[in-house]
């Protein structure tokens, strides 16, 4: 029985296409704010009447909306984690954007204005390498120096700003003038990653860019002498037990390890720049239920709501049936020579669940 849903809701296009992007965002026209409040409260009055809890979230990229600051204000009311509403913690904490943005409009003091507002005081960019290695990663000449501007505004505007790194095979190289770039401009706060395995073509083609155990290990001490706040940290200890053949050998012997993230029990569900109404979230779009301009709006979201077909986090991304066990999985799809770094458990087995997938496809 589903007794809390997270509504993503498509209100603006991302002005880069990142590599890595999980959400796979790509430039779109926005959404206009009047119909995003009218989705928002169609939505939540459904949830309402089941007695379910409604949260939602605005993708792709809530900073490239024309109306930046009335579209975070309208999702304010509706935080994707009520227990930090209720403990006073903000929505927006930390804001997550490419940083573009921030240097392409002339109004970003009133967009992180109302952040500030809202009790954000972290913003947080995704870095994919420095300079032209960025630039081909987001697919978007000169979005290294745009980010590094927005960077800079977000500090001018009294916010801390984080980044996410990710490392690919390419930009290891560049891993300590990056991090001299990030400094020089404040960035504060570090999240130094491999990007986590996703069955998208994106995910796909990211592969060959897969930073090996090799690629790494020369960068454990530079990674874990960061300053401030340093996340993932604990994924830097014992590198050599993130490669995908450490987690083969691991699901062979039945030691496969306890997740490190408990999974979300809530339902999912995307509204389209459209208005049509998915099971899924923001890039993956699993069964539509219904337009929410052209159809009954009552009826099609409890449509979803009602809908007792199977919507785990594996049928989300898969269509095995059934799912094979990790031991199954990693016997007939894993790569017992594997040096590619994957941080998380998930990342390895989505791995070897798309293999499966893409072979019975073939």
């Amino acid at each position: 029985m589903v007794t809390e849903v997270m509504l993503y809701v498509e209100v603006a296009g991302c002005p880069t296409i990142c590599q890595h992007c999980w959400a796979q965002g790509v430039p779109y026209p926005a959404m206009p704010v009047s119909v995003i409040g009218y989705v928002l409260k169609q939505a939540n009055v459904a949830c309402e009447a089941a007695g379910i809890s409604f949260s939602a979230y605005p993708m792709h990229e809530v900073a490239a909306h024309p109306q930046a600051p009335e579209v975070l204000q309208l999702f304010a009311r509706y935080p994707g984690d009520r227990a930090a509403l209720d403990e006073g913690r903000p929505l927006y904490q930390p804001l997550s954007t490419t940083g573009v943005p921030f240097a392409m409009r002339p109004d970003w003091e009133d967009v992180l204005a109302t952040c500030r507002e809202l009790g954000t005081t972290v913003v947080w960019p995704a870095v994919h390498g420095r300079g032209t290695t960025h630039d081909r990663m987001v697919h978007r000449a000169g979005a290294y120096d745009e980010t590094l501007l927005g960077i800079d505004r977000m500090r001018a505007a009294g916010m801390e700003v984080g980044c996410n790194i990710f490392l690919t095979r390419e930009n290891v190289a560049e891993f300590d003038a990056l991090i001299a770039d990030l400094l020089a401009h404040g960035v504060a706060q570090f999240a130094i990653e491999v990007a986590t395995y996703l069955p998208t073509a994106r995910s796909r083609r990211y592969e060959v860019l897969r930073p090996t155990l090799s690629d790494l290990l020369p960068l454990v001490e530079r990674v874990q002498a960061l300053p401030g706040p340093f996340f993932h940290c604990e994924e830097w200890l014992g590198l050599d037990a993130h490669t995908e053949a450490a987690y083969v050998q691991r699901a062979l012997e039945g030691a496969w390890p306890a997740p490190s993230m408990p999974a979300w029990e809530g339902l999912y569900l995307v509204c389209r720049p459209n208005l049509d109404l998915y099971w899924g979230m923001a890039g993956r779009y699993r069964r539509r239920y219904g337009n929410l301009r052209r159809d009954d709006t009552q009826a099609v979201v409890r449509a979803a709501l009602d809908d007792e077909r199977e919507r785990s986090e594996d049928a989300l991304w898969f269509d095995l049936d059934p799912i094979p066990g990790v031991r199954e999985l990693a016997q007939h799809y894993g790569d017992l020579k594997g040096e590619g770094v994957h941080h998380w458990e998930e990342s390895p087995r989505r791995l070897w669940l798309d293999r499966a997938q893409q072979q019975r496809i073939g």
